[in-house]
């Protein structure tokens, strides 16, 4: 076994409840405990990596898009150390979000709904072109699916599907060119989405697919590689192929009820809702390989692809963003 193919990711990924961070390595997975950073359990597949991995909940099913086979999504069940199911898809697969009631598969032009219990394919909802894999999720109190947001059918559109009583889809236009990364709050109501440049993020209301409000990264282009909600959704941190991290900070009241009142009126958010705002902290970071990020116990975490984790310090008073001492190997080559 390749020191390389257990130390670099071919992606990254966290559950839905934020508390494991899934590994898709060349030679198999592995998921760690965000909790204390620990070692959950490493899995190797003699000769076949994997590219897409998702984590059921905090469970023992995993869903994984083996390198080589980007049209096939198969279940591996850990209790059993082996591969219970397996299902083929017409495109190749770019995204997986599992919930207790629904498969959620996206691939290059189309939404897979599938039901988690027999695998009956619910719904199939056709998509521009999604080979960032943007899928983004919330859940319900019980684990089941209740909101998903993904491409619209054009160019630059936003299409949410919200799973209530009955399943309701619905578009709304986030820019006039292809579409970046997008990233929900931890209510469910806010949604940040970049454009295709790098250089623009907005931020809107889910359900009324207002825009609250326009930030500017900056004029050169770049690959966006997260956008990341603070848990009390105040702020919004951006990471970048620019080797920068940048931090905005949302406008205060941003709420559905606010958000009701302004529509009604016919009226925006002053200048959130017509300028662009640049951001107030701004912090270097040396690795500029793609990233995942997250706030864990009110600190900004990055993980890397090559395998290294940052911790940062957020001063909203100050208006300072710091990082705290060395980067550590989250994944090791051995």
């Amino acid at each position: 076994m390749s020191q390389k193919q257990s130390s670099i990711a071919s992606s990254l990924s966290f559950n839905s409840k934020k508390s494991c961070l899934c590994c898709a390595l060349q030679n198999g997975f592995r998921i760690l405990n965000v909790e204390g950073f620990t070692k959950r359990f490493k899995r190797v597949f003699i000769g076949k990596g994997v590219r897409i991995m998702s984590l059921l909940c905090n469970s023992n099913i995993i869903a994984v898009v083996k390198l080589g086979f980007s049209k096939k999504v198969s279940l591996w069940d850990d209790y059993q150390s082996k591969m219970i199911v397996e299902m083929d898809f017409d495109s190749s697969v770019t995204a997986i979000r599992l919930f207790l009631d629904k498969i959620v598969v996206a691939s290059m032009n189309k939404i897979t709904i599938l039901s988690f219990r027999d695998l009956h394919r619910i719904a199939e909802i056709p998509t521009a072109n999604n080979s960032i894999g943007l899928l983004a999720a919330h859940e319900g109190n019980r684990d089941n699916l209740e909101l998903l947001i993904f491409p619209g059918t054009n160019s630059g559109h936003i299409a949410v599907l919200e799973y209530q009583k009955k399943a309701v889809k619905y578009e709304w236009v986030a820019f006039d060119q292809p579409i970046g990364v997008g990233s929900l709050n931890s209510t469910g109501n806010l949604f940040a989405i970049a454009n295709q440049d790098g250089t623009s993020i907005r931020v809107f209301h889910v359900r009324s697919g207002v825009c609250l409000c326009k930030f500017k990264r900056g004029k050169q282009k770049a690959t966006i590689f997260d956008l990341t909600f603070s848990p009390d959704s105040k702020l919004l941190v951006v990471t970048s192929s620019r080797g920068s991290i940048h931090v905005f900070k949302l406008p205060p009241d941003l709420n559905d009820r606010t958000v009701k009142k302004t529509n009604k009126k016919g009226i925006k958010f002053g200048k959130f809702g017509t300028k662009m705002i640049r951001s107030v902290m701004k912090c270097p970071l040396e690795n500029t390989t793609k990233n995942i990020s997250e706030f864990i116990k009110n600190k900004f975490h990055i993980f890397t692809l090559d395998g290294w984790h940052y911790t940062f310090s957020i001063n909203q008073e100050h208006n300072t963003i710091t990082q705290d001492g060395e980067p550590n190997r989250f994944l090791k080559e051995k």
